[in-house]
């Protein structure tokens, strides 16, 4: 009895955990994009309850799509792209993902995630310092803050350099303990008592807040679907998933991947933000249980319970973690390989790039995916014609 009431205990624990590695995320992904609080108690839930069996977390890469389609074509095509990408994950997951490693190709995917971190930058900017630029691309925000100037509001530039000190300097000084609980969640712990310190409720907030929200879920409808976009969209989150899929050697399971489709094919029917797969967690079946439970239940318990403390987060503090957290996805890990692997690794590298940040990220995904298949399609033929030349 002793035993199992430890068992429950840690992964009790182990549950509250994932929860502060799920929540931040979510409601910074939600209130700076169009999915809105309404999406924030299902995209707990999903990630909480799939986490320990699956690895899927709320990811900076798949929310980039996800932001920049329902930014263009409307939140229900981006919620019929995650529909389309979980149904081709499903597919997908009866053939064998070893084979895809070949055609990961380097240079693409440095510039994929230098693109995508350059792209979160520029978007969130005008959240950190409260500048009211607006602009469907990259470049029609770069066009706003021309425009517009940049005259920052004081009071979010505060809240955002502090989550930003705290995002770098904690993750370095407290190795150990951001494996357990991350900047993220403390960033929430610091800002929000301190914006409700210095500007109390009676007072008009001079600053960018979540505000009052509603947490009622907004379902997948059909209405006003855009058929091309949501196809974009589904492609260019299968190829991020895919690629996660196959570096981590774990993950690369049917097992897994049939799970993960089927977790995200519920994240699209109950308008919630796609969670992306990454290392499963290790632990065996009934702690998972208990700590997919508990996560749950923490997570929504804040959202419902917590909601007057919650409305008062500055936007800012929702925005620096997004762009701290997408430079801290190892965008450098990759770069030296980028920039070492001759003429053709660096067009393809500065290509990619450009099309994020020029046209926008699905196109550039789009753009990668098809240099990834040529690469491929060259090797395999560079591996024939020295098979034939052998024989």
């Amino acid at each position: 009895m002793s035993k199992f009431l430890k068992t429950g205990f840690s992964a009790t624990v182990e549950g509250f955990y994932n929860m502060t590695q799920i929540l931040p995320l979510v409601i910074s992904m939600c209130v700076c994009s169009a999915f809105s609080m309404r999406a924030s108690i299902f995209s707990v839930a999903i990630s909480s309850l799939s986490y320990p069996f699956t690895g899927l977390l709320p990811s900076y890469s798949l929310f980039i799509i996800l932001y920049s389609i329902s930014a263009f074509y409307g939140l229900n095509t981006a919620l019929a792209g995650t529909l389309i990408c979980a149904i081709l994950l499903i597919t997908v997951s009866f053939f064998n993902f070893e084979k895809l490693k070949t055609a990961v190709y380097i240079p693409v995917i440095a510039g994929v995630m230098l693109g995508f971190t350059l792209y979160m930058t520029v978007m969130q900017t005008t959240n950190y310092f409260g500048i009211g630029a607006v602009g469907t691309n990259a470049v029609e925000m770069l066009k706003s803050y021309r425009s517009l100037g940049f005259h920052g509001n004081w009071r979010g530039v505060l809240y955002g350099t502090i989550v930003l000190v705290v995002m770098i300097v904690y993750r370095r000084k407290f190795k150990n303990l951001s494996k357990k609980i991350p900047a993220a969640f403390w960033s929430f712990i610091i800002t929000v008592p301190l914006n409700i310190f210095l500007i109390p409720g009676s007072i008009i907030s001079p600053i960018n807040e979540i505000g009052n929200y509603d947490y009622t879920p907004v379902f997948f409808s059909l209405n006003k679907i855009n058929a091309f976009g949501s196809i974009l969209c589904g492609f260019s989150l299968l190829f991020i998933i895919l690629y996660k899929l196959t570096v981590n050697a774990k993950p690369a399971e049917k097992k897994n991947s049939l799970l993960s489709g089927a977790f995200i094919f519920a994240s699209s029917l109950t308008g919630s933000v796609a969670p992306c797969p990454t290392l499963k967690k290790e632990g065996n079946f009934s702690s998972k249980i208990i700590s997919a439970i508990s996560s749950t239940v923490f997570g929504v318990l804040i959202i419902i319970c917590l909601k007057d403390p919650i409305a008062r987060t500055p936007i800012p503090t929702a925005a620096v973690i997004l762009i701290i957290g997408m430079w801290q996805q190892n965008v450098w890990k990759y770069l030296k390989t980028a920039l070492t692997s001759g003429i053709t690794g660096f067009i393809a590298f500065i290509s990619v790039i450009l099309m994020i940040i020029l046209v926008n990220p699905e196109t550039g995904i789009i753009i990668a995916a098809f240099i990834c298949c040529m690469n491929k399609l060259i090797i395999k033929k560079t591996d024939s014609f020295k098979s034939t030349e052998q024989h």
